[in-house]
C-alpha cells in the first residue's frame, strides 16, 4: 500500500476543473489517472495514449498489472483505461467506442474515468450502454473525479475498484454513479 500525496492528488484533481481545451483537459485527467494508478503495488505503465498500429483507435492508457500483487479486480494482466475530462456525463457512445476497443483486443474488463458519471438510466443512455457491454462478457469500470480526489492510500483505489466491479456485476449496472 502507497499512500498519495495529498497536496499533489489536491493539484491534479484541481487542474482537471481548470483546464481549458480539449487536449488541456484530456492531459489533466491523464496526469491525475496515471498518478494514482502508477502508485498501486504491481501496476506498471505500458503506454499512454497508444494508438493502434492501424491508426483507427487510440487508448488513453494500456497498464500491466500483477493481480496477485496489485489485488485489482481486472480479469487478466492488461488493463486499457479511458479518461473523459468532460463537463457532461459520459455519453452511450463514448462508452460503446470504448467497448469496441477493449473487443478489439480481447479484453474483458476495462475503466473509464470521467469527471461526471454516466448519462442517463434507461437502455439508450451510457447506463444501457454498460449493461450491453457486461452482456458481451466486457466489465466497465466507471470511476469519478470526486472519487479519485478523495483517495488517500493505493488500497482505496483497489477498494473502490472491487466495489465498483463487484455492483456491477451483481446488480447487472450501476446505481451508485
Amino acid at each position: 500500500m502507497a499512500a498519495y500525496d495529498p497536496v499533489k492528488l489536491s493539484d491534479l484533481a484541481a487542474a482537471c476543473l481548470k483546464a481549458v481545451g480539449n487536449h488541456a483537459k484530456g492531459e489533466a485527467m491523464a496526469d491525475l489517472v496515471e498518478y494514482v494508478f502508477t502508485e498501486v503495488p504491481g501496476v506498471l505503465l505500458v503506454e499512454r495514449s497508444h494508438t493502434y498500429p492501424d491508426n483507427t483507435a487510440e487508448v488513453d492508457f494500456i497498464f500491466s498489472n500483477k493481480p496477485y500483487v496489485s489485488l485489482l479486480p481486472t480479469h487478466g494482466v492488461t488493463v486499457f483505461i479511458e479518461c473523459k475530462n468532460e463537463a457532461r456525463k459520459i455519453s452511450a457512445s463514448q462508452v460503446r467506442v470504448f467497448g469496441s476497443k477493449l473487443g478489439d483486443r480481447a479484453q474483458r474488463f476495462g475503466v473509464m474515468v470521467t469527471r461526471q458519471g454516466l448519462s442517463g438510466k434507461g437502455m439508450s443512455s451510457a447506463h444501457g450502454a454498460i449493461v450491453r457491454e457486461l452482456q458481451h462478457g466486457r466489465s466497465i469500470v466507471v470511476l469519478t473525479l470526486p472519487e479519485l480526489a478523495a483517495l488517500l492510500v493505493s488500497d482505496d483505489l483497489v477498494a473502490l475498484c472491487e466495489a465498483r466491479l463487484m455492483e456491477l456485476e451483481s446488480k447487472g449496472t450501476y446505481v451508485t454513479i
